[in-house]
């Protein structure tokens, strides 16, 4: 049996540069954070006994990420005291914190899906956790119309196609999701360029590079760059997410945070 958790939003230019309005939910939260992010940990909480109770080997839990998490830095993910992580914040009116809804989203997702995991191997269960990239696809996630859809069902992968590579193998592959060397897929090798180039450029484990802004603009020139590019090397392959994506503290501080939030409907 198998749980996808696929449904996501991504913020169009009307969104972002209306920054200085609220943009939440009726619980308060960043609207992609919440779609993106928290209602897939309340599906996953409430499905999770019957993926426990199936009778198949290995039962998958798919988080439909993406290697634009590399935008984040992970700041936004912390939980301090009682106060909810700034990612999560419907109320922020920062074009940069927008902007990065998208990113945090899906940094918050594979994270999740790592302290899941622990959970899930603390508990002998056979239930596994892995996270993908399927790379740039011809969905509806850029708008339903205009310039943006029409590029992306021209360059981008058919959505009923090889778009789905990583997905499957996430799901069907023996080994996959048995550790942190095997819950990570991408649709194309040209997606560790994102990352090489980021820890390269010096980019990780410093404040500057979020607080100015240079890593989201070295990420949305890369990210672009891959959309052309991406079917020069395809092939779903394991891969290696951000080391912020890795940070044991914060995945905990997140997961708690999280269970805490969705437990009135649970």
């Amino acid at each position: 049996d198998y749980l996808v958790n696929n449904a996501g939003i991504h913020y169009n230019s009307d969104v972002i540069l209306s920054f200085r309005t609220e943009h939440s939910t009726p619980q308060g939260y960043d609207v992609a954070f919440e779609v993106n992010y928290l209602s897939h940990f309340l599906l996953t909480e409430k499905l999770l006994p019957l993926l426990e109770n199936s009778a198949r080997e290995s039962p998958r839990i798919i988080q439909m990420a993406s290697s634009f998490h590399w935008l984040s830095d992970g700041s936004d993910m912390a939980v301090m005291g009682n106060n909810p992580p700034r990612a999560s914040l419907g109320d922020a009116k920062s074009v940069a914190q927008r902007s990065r809804s998208y990113a945090n989203s899906k940094l918050a997702q594979i994270m999740h899906a790592r302290a899941l995991s622990r959970r899930l191997s603390a508990d002998q269960s056979k239930v596994r956790v892995v996270s993908v990239c399927p790379g740039w696809v011809g969905t509806n996630v850029a708008g339903g119309s205009g310039f943006n859809k029409i590029l992306l069902q021209t360059i981008a992968y058919p959505n009923d196609g090889f778009g789905l590579a990583s997905t499957l193998d996430a799901m069907f592959l023996p080994d996959a999701g048995r550790d942190e060397h095997t819950d990570f897929f991408v649709n194309s090798a040209v997606f560790d360029l994102l990352g090489t180039a980021i820890e390269n450029m010096g980019l990780v484990g410093k404040k500057w590079p979020a607080q100015t802004g240079f890593r989201d603009m070295v990420c949305w020139v890369l990210a672009v760059a891959l959309l052309w590019t991406q079917k020069f090397a395809s092939g779903a392959q394991y891969s290696t997410s951000s080391p912020e994506s890795y940070n044991n503290t914060v995945q905990e501080e997140l997961y708690e945070w999280s269970k805490g939030v969705v437990s009135e409907w649970l």
